[in-house]
């Protein structure tokens, strides 16, 4: 299952993916959508040879809402999650199959919850790099292994995978 559609079923998240492969979408643009949408998190995915653009993307998004908290998965933050995690305007890295920790992640940040203790992540605190291990594979979760949100929530996916890739490539799928 991609990320899209776990959060949308476990997490009632209205989730919009905006793959710029596709769509074409210079910055101006991606900050219009970004605008249009407006997201309380935006997930990027990327292999190693896009993460060059990674940065612009975040950057775009911090401008048109600094507050946005800015999540990166994907083959390039699984391989290298300490070098993902200084991208400038990403805020954390979700690390492996990402559909459950995602899921927990963006729900803490929505309900301005701790994610210290969420397996699968990696992030800055005052300046140190907190990494959490290995996150929960879904096939290996059980019945109950996720956090329901209490409410709906709203995410932009933005997509780097290739064309033939991006209806299954999600944040911090690999």
């Amino acid at each position: 299952m991609n990320i899209a559609a776990y959060l949308r079923r476990d997490y009632q998240c209205e989730v919009k993916i905006e793959d710029i492969r596709i769509s074409g979408n210079d910055r101006f643009d991606l900050e219009s959508a970004i605008r249009a949408y407006a997201p309380g998190v935006v997930g990027i995915s990327a292999l190693t040879h896009e993460s060059d653009a990674v940065s612009w993307i975040a950057e775009c998004v911090k401008r048109v809402n600094a507050d946005t908290p800015v999540l990166l998965g994907g083959p390039h933050a699984t391989a290298y999650p300490e070098k993902a995690i200084q991208i400038p305007g990403i805020d954390y890295v979700v690390v492996g199959e990402g559909e459950i920790t995602a899921g927990q992640l963006i729900e803490r940040l929505f309900n301005q919850g701790d994610v210290s203790d969420i397996k699968g992540i990696v992030y800055k605190k005052e300046d140190r790099i907190i990494s959490s291990g290995r996150g929960i594979s879904s096939a290996r979760a059980g019945a109950g292994a996720t956090e329901k949100a209490t409410a709906a929530s709203r995410a932009l996916r933005i997509c780097l995978a290739p064309t033939s890739h991006h209806a299954t490539s999600m944040a911090g799928s690999s």
